[in-house]
């Protein structure tokens, strides 16, 4: 019976959150749609696909380890979560190459910095939340992702409505949202820096064993993305407008 309402409770906490991100996130549509130029559409999703890839790639997709190794039993959660605590700082270092991969893309007009902070926001958020699984803080980890959702949804209202900053706009509010949502993950989770390290052969099999699993699917849409453009221009045609909306959503 103690089971049965473990997985009652545990399923209305992720159904909880899943719609009510996806709905506040639905909600947003007419907003981009209102606030972008047709010029821009490409770029936001560009930009978001790269960052998808870069993600797991500057973070070592530490927060999987950390989610994984804290479900063991008896698991020792002070190391596990200090290695945690030291990759996601390693990725403000790791983030740079955003720098080097915007050389390639010239046609992203998007600020560089923004592009690198909307990498290294949306790492430390995954870290700190991943954290909170693996502890199985999950109504901590639904609200804190109905707090990067809310956040999103307000700033993205402030940035292209009333400030008008365009793409940039709908980048900050995202960086913002993910920066406040992983202050109170962290605060939740207990993800703090301890002098003691977990087992070197856990972190490098999670170091290297899932980067790709999650980088790959993204690095093909941005191949596809690089063959087509020549074909099409620089997207601004309504049907590459369609394409790029359902990928931000």
């Amino acid at each position: 019976m103690q089971r049965k309402k473990y997985l009652v409770k545990n399923t209305a906490l992720f159904a909880l959150n899943s719609i009510g991100t996806r709905l506040i996130t639905f909600l947003l549509v007419p907003i981009y749609t209102k606030a972008f130029d047709t010029s821009e559409y490409g770029g936001v999703d560009l930009v978001t696909t790269v960052a998808t890839i870069l993600v797991p790639i500057i973070t070592i997709n530490i927060g999987e380890a950390v989610m994984r190794f804290s479900l063991d039993e008896n698991a020792e959660r002070d190391k596990i979560v200090s290695v945690g605590t030291v990759f996601a700082a390693l990725s403000v270092v790791l983030g740079t190459i955003v720098f080097a991969i915007l050389m390639i893309f010239s046609q992203i007009q998007i600020n560089p910095g923004i592009v690198y902070l909307y990498c290294v926001s949306q790492g430390l958020y995954q870290t700190s939340s991943c954290n909170l699984r693996g502890q199985e803080k999950l109504l901590q980890y639904a609200i804190g992702n109905i707090i990067s959702t809310f956040s999103a949804a307000i700033l993205n209202i402030i940035f292209l409505l009333v400030l008008r900053l365009g793409a940039n706009g709908y980048f900050l509010a995202y960086i913002l949202s993910f920066f406040i949502a992983a202050v109170y993950c962290s605060i939740s989770g207990g993800l703090v820096y301890n002098s003691e390290k977990i087992q070197h052969r856990q972190a490098t099999y999670e170091k290297y064993g899932k980067i790709f699993d999650r980088a790959s699917p993204k690095f093909i849409n941005v191949v596809d993305y690089e063959f087509i453009r020549p074909c099409y221009g620089d997207c601004n045609d309504w049907n590459c407008r369609k394409w790029s909306l359902c990928n931000i959503i």
